[in-house]
Formats: structure tokens, sequence, C-alpha cells
């Protein structure tokens, strides 16, 4: 339906600006672009939107996002501050240095930033997890290298706002080590189970658990599976547990001695297999 001059008016004239505001929310990135340029009513509503939720994984995409971040940096609102979520793809491709560096100033600029995503495999952040703070940050996801591996804690540590933590081993690099992590906050995890004794588990309350025992982390299982039941306070939580043993009777009897409050365990192999739990694996 193609609306004449005299409707679009009346619409734009006598619906409310949260209807309006309701009715763009479902329109695609694109056509955001076209009524930012339709008038200044539909510019203020969508471009909130617009810069919401922002994923870059091609370098020509990082150069205009950069652009127009630094162009607009002194505007009265400016456009970082309705960056919400930021995600760097994993298939990004080797970013040059200056690059990197004019992400993570940009990424200074966004005071309102709830969720980070870093995952790329061939670019690092060091400045970033050194420097920044997000005081509104509640989702935290990347992958973990060694040699970042301190920055990583000392930049978790600064957002105890923190609700929901992924963090992902790199496979062809060694399991890195953690400082001790204090997220008061935290209600999901997914991460190597090598990572659990590194959480602080004073007043965590731990609902929802996704956890990794690679092969050459398998003694892990019996110390981290006690401190994932210290890290809930809750009457109930959930594990979802990745391990190619996971299936067998000696891991659930541990899950079962060490996390009597589980109320739904899923196991799966580590692979595209999932295990099978038969009737007498159950305790």
């Amino acid at each position: 339906m193609v609306l004449t001059r005299r409707a679009y008016k009346s619409i734009t004239r006598w619906l409310p600006n949260e209807i309006l505001s309701e009715v763009v929310q479902w329109v695609t990135p694109p056509d955001l672009v076209a009524l930012c340029q339709t008038s200044h009513l539909m510019k203020g509503i969508a471009t909130p939107l617009l810069y919401r939720a922002v994923s870059l994984s091609k370098i020509s995409g990082m150069k205009r996002f950069i652009t127009t971040m630094e162009r607009h940096a002194n505007d009265p609102v400016s456009k970082a501050e309705h960056v919400r979520q930021f995600c760097i793809h994993q298939f990004a491709p080797n970013i040059p240095e200056n690059i990197l560096q004019k992400i993570t100033l940009v990424l200074s600029y966004f005071s309102r930033l709830t969720s980070l995503q870093l995952f790329s495999l061939n670019n690092h952040f060091p400045e970033l997890l050194r420097t920044a703070h997000f005081p509104s940050l509640t989702d935290f996801r990347c992958h973990v290298l060694p040699r970042l591996s301190s920055s990583l804690s000392s930049f978790l540590n600064r957002h105890q706002t923190i609700t929901d933590l992924y963090l992902c081993r790199i496979f062809d690099d060694a399991m890195p080590t953690l400082d001790h992590i204090h997220l008061p906050n935290l209600h999901t995890i997914s991460m190597p189970g090598s990572f659990i004794p590194c959480l602080v588990h004073d007043d965590t309350n731990v609902v929802i658990m996704c956890i990794f025992w690679f092969p050459d982390q398998l003694d892990n299982v019996e110390i981290a599976l006690p401190a994932l039941c210290r890290l809930s306070s809750a009457d109930k939580h959930a594990l979802d547990a990745h391990c190619d043993r996971s299936h067998e009777p000696w891991f659930i009897g541990l899950a079962a001695k060490n996390m009597p409050d589980v109320c739904v365990l899923t196991c799966h192999k580590l692979g595209n297999l999932a295990g099978r739990v038969t009737p007498n694996q159950v305790v």
C-alpha cells in the first residue's frame, strides 16, 4: 500500500510518537535509513533503532562505522549514545592495527552499552580490555587467549553489572588461566570447565550453566562441579554439560553428588553426536 502525501501527514500528525516507535521497530535496517531521510520526526524515531545493535565483520563496514561515529561525535545526541549491542564477528579478517585502535577509541564513546561480543579469531583488543569501562554492561562474550587472560580478568572485575558471561576457548591455543573474577550479579554462564574455580562465589546466583570439558581437562571435572554448586544460591538450577565422557555413569554420579539441586541436567558429547543416557545411568 502506498500512502498519499496527505495520508502520510495525517499519520505522523495524529499518531503518538510511542506508537510510531513501536511500528518502526519492525522495519529493516535499509528501510530505517530511508525513514531517516523523510522528515525530522521520523529521523528522530528511526536513528536510535538503526544504531541500537551493531555487528561488524568486514573491513569496509568497520571503516564506514568509524567514520560515522567520528563525524557525529560532537552532536547534541551522538550516534554512540544509541548503541546498546556491539559485536565483532568471529569471521572478521585480520584487521589493520590502525582500524583496531580506532574501534577501541569509538567503543569508549558507548556509555550505554549493554552487550559486548568480541568473537574475532584473528584480532585482539588488549587496550580495550585494559582500560574500557561500560557502566551498564550486562552481557559479555569473547574468545579467551592466554596472553590476554590477565587483562580479561581485570576487565571482568571492573564490570560487576554482568549477568550473562560467555567465554570461548580457541582450540589451537593452550588453555588460558584466569585470575579470580568477582561477578556478584551473574545469572548465566557458558565457559570451559577449567575457568569455573576462578569465579568467586560470594553472593552469586547463577541459575543457567553451560560448561565445556575438553579432553585435556577431564581431571578438572571433580574440581569444577563442587565450585559450580557454590556459585548458585538458588533452589534449582540447570546444567548443560559438554564432555566426551558426560554420558558415562561416573559423570552422572559426580553431578548428583556435587550438585543435588540441579533440576535439569543435559549431557552432550563435544562432537556432533550427543551422548546417550540409559535409564540405569540416572542416579
